[in-house]
């Protein structure tokens, strides 16, 4: 129960998340034209964050984690973008560049994947046994989806973690890595 209520202070880091989260499917979809992942985890984020903004029950421990520590690697990913996008920068700044992207490289694996996994399988767990217990057939709605999009992001995290360690490879080795 303790993971479930309580917490209401951290409501506000949920709620943050879908405001960026609303602001970032239009942005992304009609002038950065990101991936068509990178939208749906936006909107995942929405449906994960919505459980601890909207519900009673709150699910708000995960959140300083969640909606918090995690963005950590979103800090480097920032600048790293930058450098990519103004090549003469990167030319002008070479180590800059590269400790930038290790730093990317390290606060991803971090966060996104060994510190997530945890995380994210005590947050499925209690979703599952309160909507496995609950009579509203909403209540079963809104964790079923918020399970469903964690399962998503989840996916997701493991799919970038792979695109990250392929260019850690390529990096030291030389090689192209498929």
């Amino acid at each position: 129960p303790e993971r479930i209520e309580g917490f209401g202070a951290m409501a506000v880091l949920a709620n943050m998340q879908i405001a960026y989260q609303i602001w970032a499917v239009p942005m992304g979809a009609v002038f950065v034209n990101e991936p068509k992942e990178m939208l749906f985890h936006h909107m995942a984020v929405m449906v994960v964050g919505s459980l601890s903004a909207f519900f009673t029950n709150g699910f708000r421990y995960h959140n300083p984690f969640f909606f918090g520590l995690i963005e950590t690697s979103s800090v480097p990913l920032v600048v790293m973008n930058i450098f990519k996008d103004y090549p003469s920068l990167s030319r002008k700044h070479p180590v800059l560049n590269v400790a930038v992207s290790l730093t990317f490289c390290i606060t991803f694996l971090v966060t996104r994947v060994f510190m997530w996994f945890p995380q994210a399988a005590d947050f499925v767990r209690i979703a599952f046994l309160m909507g496995y217990t609950s009579d509203d057939l909403l209540c079963k709605i809104g964790l079923g989806s918020a399970i469903s999009a964690c399962f998503f992001l989840t996916a997701l995290q493991l799919y970038w973690a792979g695109k990250i360690i392929s260019g850690i490879l390529e990096f030291v080795t030389g090689k192209k890595v498929d």
